[in-house]
């Protein structure tokens, strides 16, 4: 299987609009997922390596705050 370097021999059917397909039992994602890690590649290459990424996720993970609501 696709993902991480592991050979999972036991795996569960899943099934979406495009088909079947064996996912790893021992895995917590699904089809979706599978079928991504299939189509396309991953880097491997932590987050933590690309400071502007870093400082780019920064904005979004800010809390926002509550609006003031009048009870008059």
């Amino acid at each position: 299987m696709v993902g991480n370097d592991t050979i999972h021999t036991v795996t569960r059917k899943e099934h979406d609009c495009i088909g079947y397909m064996d996912v790893p039992k021992d895995v917590y994602w699904g089809i979706h997922t599978q079928r991504a890690l299939g189509n396309f590649t991953v880097s491997r290459i932590a987050d933590s390596t690309h400071p502007q990424l870093m400082r780019a996720y920064a904005p979004s993970n800010a809390p926002v705050p509550k609006p003031t609501t009048s009870s008059d």
